[in-house]
């Protein structure tokens, strides 16, 4: 993915979160080795941190192992269990994490969304969305030059998200909640199925 990223013009960000610290450490020390653009890590999930200094300690670790590569937390609840606030996190992070550059946020709390991009008053961190179905509550947040998501189903409906986004910034607000109802329409038909699934199945079709 490196090798391929830099031949397309495309960053990667590889997710190297573990359980086992060790393992996400050498994760980390590995995807910094063949020149990604970033590292990421969720939260571990069966020993969990118990706060948000705890859970900044883990990043911290993490990012350590690959000192020269930003570090992304992947904050996303339902996966992990994990209830730490992310803009607490932000703050701790944002204090011990020299390369802490922001966060996947996958996640339906808006008002936390929302603490988190007050969290970052120099605005210097990336805050990428990570539920697409949302796309219209996420983007009064941001410039639009300063706009980026990562989503499972970007690997088949990207452009529709981009329309979203740029009927957003053009005004053309009808446009844009007609074109985020279509993206909702695809995630109540594949949700019985599994997102994960009908994504890669969609992709071999």
């Amino acid at each position: 993915w490196a090798a391929s990223g830099a031949r397309h013009g495309l960053r990667v960000i590889v997710h190297v979160g573990c359980d086992a610290l060790l393992d996400a450490e050498r994760l980390a020390r590995h995807a910094a080795s063949v020149g990604v653009d970033g590292v990421s890590a969720m939260a571990p999930r069966f020993v969990k941190c118990e706060n948000a200094d705890a859970l900044a300690a883990y990043c911290a670790a993490v990012a350590r192992a690959a000192p020269a590569t930003p570090f992304f937390y992947y904050h996303f609840p339902l996966a992990t269990g994990v209830a730490t606030k992310p803009s607490q996190l932000v703050r701790a992070a944002l204090a011990r994490i020299p390369t802490f550059a922001g966060m996947k946020y996958s996640d339906a709390d808006m008002w936390e969304y929302g603490e988190c991009c007050d969290a970052d008053a120099a605005g210097r961190l990336a805050f990428l969305p990570g539920f697409e179905a949302q796309t219209l509550a996420h983007l009064p947040y941001h410039p639009q030059d300063a706009y980026g998501a990562i989503s499972l189903s970007f690997s088949v409906l990207a452009p529709l998200h981009r329309d979203v986004a740029d009927a957003f910034y053009g005004q053309r607000g009808a446009e844009a909640h007609a074109l985020q109802a279509t993206s909702r329409g695809f995630f109540r038909a594949v949700t019985p199925f599994g997102w994960t699934q009908a994504v890669k199945l969609a992709l071999v079709d």
